[in-house]
């Protein structure tokens, strides 16, 4: 698969070192991808130093969103992780960018949900992933409210995966599940 790391750099600076770091471990981390989930397609990443930690967001079929923190050193077992996460969205096709009506909540919960559990099967040791934890309890209490929206275009992804008046990761939890 080939790669192109683009840095948007306004004011927060990326180090020689740090670009170093995101290039090689972009570099393994889509190699290892691609031989498993045979993704061909070339992928650009953007990185921005705007959050307080690690953050993706798969836009298109072709480019990842990155988001590290604003001050700080990047963690680099965690930035693996996510990288592991958002390439899985780009070897299934469900992006950010779909066509209108393509975005349900039940496929964002496959998506999310298969996404979180290659994310889980590759993560580094000692990397902690907070959105993969659930009990009976929690999936009976909230999977009936998904079951009424299953197959709806109009659902606010930020209360159900982001936790706006909802839990925290509660679609990512509850695709996990499933």
């Amino acid at each position: 698969m080939n790669t192109k790391i683009i840095y948007i750099e306004p004011v927060n600076r990326f180090s020689k070192k740090e670009k170093a770091g995101v290039e090689k471990l972009v570099k393994k981390v889509s190699t290892d991808t691609a031989k498993i989930l045979n993704i061909t397609t070339p992928v650009v990443f953007t990185f921005y130093r705007i959050w307080k930690r690690n953050g993706g967001f798969t836009q298109a079929k072709d480019w990842i969103s990155v988001r590290v923190p604003k001050k700080g050193n990047i963690n680099y077992l965690h930035l693996e992780s996510l990288l592991y996460h958002e390439l899985h969205h780009v070897a299934r096709g469900y992006v950010g960018y779909l066509e209108k009506g393509k975005h349900f909540i039940l496929n964002s919960l496959f998506s999310e949900g298969l996404a979180t559990a290659f994310q889980l099967e590759k993560q580094p040791l000692g990397v902690k992933i907070f959105h993969d934890k659930y009990t009976a309890h929690f999936v009976r209490k909230w999977l009936p409210q998904f079951k009424k929206k299953l197959y709806s275009t109009k659902y606010d992804y930020e209360e159900w995966f982001h936790g706006k008046g909802k839990p925290k990761f509660l679609g990512y939890r509850i695709g996990k599940y499933l």
